[in-house]
């Protein structure tokens, strides 16, 4: 995959679009349920991924979340319900300037806002360094709050494939040690 925040695509190989995290919060600066130009260049990278035939992981920045928890779910929920048609998945993504308490908060709260925007929208995170704990965190929290997790993604710095897969290997088991009854994907 790519991470693509605008301008030329590259074609080949291509299968999945990680849209930048930028567009997002720039298209929550307009009114919840409203136009303008932030929506216009969200869409039109979507449309874009998909037109190559490219599957589309949209990040909810959790960085560019409101105070208010509220407006926090409204914004997700909005989100949701415009590109359901045209997302595949949607990664509550944290960052590091977002305390693990908070992240794990706003996923819980921003999940299941999501399914109010789309009743089978694939929801999952955190999109962190593997190292950081976080990931683990999640995998804790979702199952034993029984919230929803289709997949799992995470950071990594690797200067081989294999460091690459041994990533998957560590998720995996982590994976396993939580034991989910229906598990979800890995995805870095």
């Amino acid at each position: 995959g790519v991470v693509y925040s605008g301008g030329e695509m590259p074609l080949e190989g291509l299968n999945w679009v990680h849209i930048d995290a930028g567009l997002v919060a720039t298209a929550w600066r307009e009114k919840i349920g409203g136009g303008g130009p932030g929506w216009i260049a969200l869409d039109a990278a979507i449309d874009l991924a998909r037109s190559n035939g490219a599957r589309v992981l949209l990040p909810i920045p959790t960085r560019a979340a409101p105070r208010n928890e509220d407006t926090w779910s409204a914004r997700v929920e909005d989100t949701v319900r415009r590109t359901s048609d045209r997302v595949d998945r949607y990664e509550i993504a944290s960052h590091v300037s977002v305390p693990p308490d908070r992240y794990l908060a706003l996923y819980e709260s921003g999940a299941w806002a999501a399914y109010q925007g789309y009743h089978k929208a694939a929801v999952g995170g955190p999109g962190a360094d593997i190292s950081s704990g976080l990931v683990f965190s999640l995998m804790e929290r979702c199952s034993d709050r029984s919230l929803p997790l289709s997949f799992v993604s995470w950071e990594v710095t690797a200067e081989t494939g294999e460091e690459a897969e041994d990533s998957f290997g560590r998720v995996e088991g982590m994976l396993d040690r939580i034991g989910f009854k229906d598990r979800p994907s890995a995805m870095v």
